[in-house]
């Protein structure tokens, strides 16, 4: 839905070149009481994303104190003097849920989502969105990480991994695109002419609704995915965040299903930890696909999730954190070394250029119930 800009006037007051005050008398800022990151987090939500330069200057400020009071790890400091100087180095798992909820708010606001009348048509690709995170990384201070992508995201996560290996430690793929042509008809019609108007339609209908709707359509969506889709759907009332999904949709889907593959990507995943978790049940992109890509990247861990569909990750949330949790403490980071990658990309065969003799690891296989 289209939100009014809101009134940063108090924001403005409440705020100094360091961060947002903790705490005021009515209007009246109490600067002795300093700051605290989960405020800072929660303005960070609220100021990011507008076209509008009082909101960016906020932004950029909320962003550089959260950065300055990370501990590393995704943890953050809990609270900071007017001195600038630590009151405590506490940290409160409220605080970190506010900070990361914040970063990944400004995140999204990032991405290429805001097309306006008459301006040009952004850039959707997956490449760009892989640039994205690679500068969010980098602005954030993380040079390396864990990527975890869900179906689109995916295959950013390996579009990442292809143009930048050096930032890549290990890669995540919960129902994963880009693993074959076949994907449910809902998406291929999104990229015929005419699909704003009825996904305009659509995404005025009551979530509950349009739950019960896709509750009678088991062969075209899970019955686990319903809620999942709907709240997607009612998401799409914005005019420019339809518009940016429709555009991304037709990046890598036609008429008749995926125009993208990860083929060439795969053949240099035979060093990098991979982690692949699907819904038995989902109806989005066929098992079929992961299962394919087990039998290719032979060193992935697996996790086939009984009854969940193409959105494990929000309807089993407790089988894939445990699965994720495992994989992080069972695999030591990718370290990029060019001489192995040209050697992976000049072989015909790249897991035999990594193992040259010897047999190749057995991979994990799980069946999550």
């Amino acid at each position: 839905m289209n939100l009014p800009m809101p009134d940063l006037r108090h924001l403005v007051r409440m705020t100094d070149d360091t961060g947002l005050f903790e705490h005021a008398c009515g209007a009246v800022p109490r600067p002795a009481h300093g700051y605290c990151s989960d405020d800072a987090g929660r303005a960070l939500a609220l100021t990011c994303g507008w076209e509008d330069p009082t909101a960016d200057r906020l932004s950029e400020i909320y962003l550089a104190f959260l950065r300055h009071l990370h501990l590393g790890s995704g943890r953050f400091a809990l609270r900071m003097g007017h001195d600038r100087r630590f009151i405590d180095r506490d940290i409160s798992d409220d605080a970190c849920g506010r900070a990361i909820f914040g970063l990944g708010v400004a995140a999204a606001s990032t991405a290429p989502r805001h097309v306006t009348e008459g301006a040009p048509a952004g850039d959707y690709s997956l490449g760009a969105h892989a640039c994205v995170m690679r500068d969010l990384l980098l602005t954030l201070g993380y040079p390396r990480a864990s990527i975890v992508g869900h179906s689109l995201g995916s295959g950013v996560a390996l579009q990442s991994a292809y143009q930048f290996p050096e930032r890549t430690e290990r890669i995540v793929l919960i129902s994963s695109g880009g693993l074959g042509a076949e994907v449910t008809p809902l998406l291929r019609a999104a990229t015929l002419p005419g699909a704003d108007t009825v996904v305009a339609g659509l995404s005025t209908i009551p979530a509950a609704l349009t739950q019960r709707l896709f509750g009678v359509l088991p062969a075209l969506i899970g019955r686990s995915d319903a809620r999942v889709l709907a709240d997607v759907l009612r998401g799409l009332t914005d005019e420019h965040q339809r518009r940016a999904f429709l555009r991304t949709a037709r990046t890598v889907i036609d008429w008749r299903g995926q125009t993208v593959s990860a083929s060439r990507q795969l053949s240099l995943l035979s060093e990098v930890p991979l982690l692949v978790a699907w819904g038995a049940n989902d109806k989005t992109i066929p098992p079929q696909h992961h299962h394919a890509l087990a039998d290719r990247v032979r060193h992935a861990v697996t996790v086939e999730i009984a009854d969940a569909g193409h959105s494990p990750h929000e309807t089993a949330l407790t089988q894939v954190l445990s699965a994720l949790q495992t994989f992080l403490a069972a695999t030591q980071p990718f370290r990029y070394v060019e001489d192995r990658w040209v050697r992976l990309l000049t072989s015909a065969d790249p897991v035999a250029a990594r193992h040259p003799a010897g047999p190749v690891r057995v991979r994990a296989r799980i069946l999550v119930r």
